[in-house]
């Protein structure tokens, strides 16, 4: 660390001052990476919900590497040697963060941070006048501008909009150049305030509250407490809770593995040997058979008891794998897929696409024959095609006709059947409908 030397009655520099700060400012830097490392790190910046659709982001700091001085510091110049720099934020910041105006959106919003260097602090300094030296100039050379009298490392905080999208589907925006993602803040449509779960963004260099940075790399062994061994946190571990939660579980090997586990357990030092005295009843080596274990079945032609379940495997699987009954029922039914209905209709004109239905010969008061044409269908092949009807017509003195249907090279034939009553054939009233059913390929 380099330090300025003066003596008595020496004429101060301007620079004698400017390489004190410096010289002050890169000893720090290089503490702080010998403590937090040379990657970029943030303390404190703690962001919560603030009033209406705001965040506030408290007081911290981020380190960063950078220039020891980008522009010029006075009359020092520039400086491109790369050392970690503090930006310092001393106020709590607020941000606001609209909702999206679409009904069932979300947005995602990134804080986000960086360190900058800013002069500031501009006022009209004195500056010595030879000529007449108990009266100085007003600005340099009496010019009387200000200038800036404080370099400061700021933390500069903002706020970064990502795309409104459908609520759970919106994405979270990458962080600008220069800047460090520190939190998400989700926002949906219709909310007056922060409502959603505040969450730091992935990978936020967050340090702890020590001086051992966010990820410390010990080169001596550190100590701690030994926690109570039914402890399960995040608290570290000691040699010793580990230790003995080992050799309680390795205490129960002995009786299960033998002698060679049983060595090798010796050798670890965790227990005292505890022979195995039987397995299945017999002592010394043994090779255990089927019929040791209760229940079991061997691997080569099993026999099976009782309904054993499987896996059912994806159509269309052609293997060796073990079909399941609801393997072989579709396979089955994707292999007829008869029978199935092909089209429908009523006298109204409703019907399947591509077909027509022609009721001119049933009017009301005329009798007659309806029918339905198909495309390019021969429907009298009755092996293959059914066709059913289902309706009536009638007339007021009571007679009745029901429907029956004959396929034909082109469609099918609606017919009435007269049913009894005062005779005639003329109809007040009819209605019906019909479907095609393909009862084989």
């Amino acid at each position: 660390m380099e330090r300025v030397i003066t003596y008595p009655f020496q004429i101060p520099l301007e620079t004698d001052v400017m390489n004190a700060n410096k010289n002050a400012m890169v000893g720090l830097s290089k503490l702080a990476v010998a403590i937090l490392g040379a990657g970029i790190s943030v303390s404190g910046l703690a962001c919560t919900a603030g009033t209406g659709l705001n965040v506030s982001v408290d007081a911290g700091e981020i380190y960063t590497n950078a220039a020891t001085d980008s522009t010029s510091y006075s009359s020092l110049g520039t400086d491109s040697h790369q050392i970690l720099k503090q930006g310092i934020s001393l106020d709590p910041v607020s941000l606001a963060c609209p909702a999206p105006t679409t009904l069932g959106q979300s947005i995602n919003y990134l804080i986000q941070a960086k360190c900058q260097d800013v002069d500031t602090n501009p006022l009209v300094p004195l500056f010595y006048n030879s000529a007449n030296p108990t009266v100085p100039f007003t600005g340099m050379g009496g010019n009387g501008l200000s200038q800036y009298l404080t370099r400061s490392g700021k933390c500069v905080i903002q706020v970064k909009a990502g795309i409104a999208a459908s609520t759970g589907t919106q994405t979270t925006p990458s962080a600008d150049a220069g800047f460090t993602g520190l939190w998400v803040v989700a926002v949906d449509y219709g909310d007056t305030s922060i409502t959603n779960p505040i969450v730091k963004a992935a990978n936020a260099p967050f340090i702890n509250s020590s001086l051992l940075g966010n990820a410390p790399a010990f080169s001596v062994s550190p100590t701690m407490p030994t926690t109570d061994y039914a402890d399960n946190s995040t608290k570290g571990a000691t040699t010793a809770f580990v230790k003995y939660l080992i050799a309680q579980v390795v205490a129960l090997i002995p009786s299960l593995v033998g002698y060679a586990t049983q060595a090798w357990v010796n050798a670890q030092g965790f227990l005292t040997s505890v022979p195995v005295t039987s397995v299945a009843g017999r002592t010394g080596a043994i090779t255990l058979a089927v019929s040791d274990v209760s229940g079991a079945a061997p691997l080569a032609s099993p026999s099976f008891s009782g309904n054993p379940i499987a896996p059912t495997q994806s159509p269309g699987d052609n293997s060796t794998k073990l079909a399941t009954t609801a393997f072989v029922q579709a396979a089955v039914g994707d292999a007829t897929g008869y029978p199935k209905i092909i089209a429908s209709g009523d006298s109204n004109g409703n019907q399947s696409a591509g077909w027509s239905t022609n009721t001119s010969g049933m009017s009301p008061g005329v009798g007659g024959n309806g029918f339905a044409t198909s495309p390019s269908i021969d429907l009298s092949n009755a092996a293959k095609y059914v066709i059913h009807v289902a309706g009536q017509s009638g007339k007021s003195n009571g007679n009745r006709w029901v429907f029956t249907a004959t396929g034909t090279s082109t469609g099918f034939d609606v017919i009435q059947n007269y049913q009894g009553g005062g005779g005639g054939t003329a109809i007040d009233s009819f209605y019906f409908t019909w479907q095609v059913i393909q009862i084989a390929a």
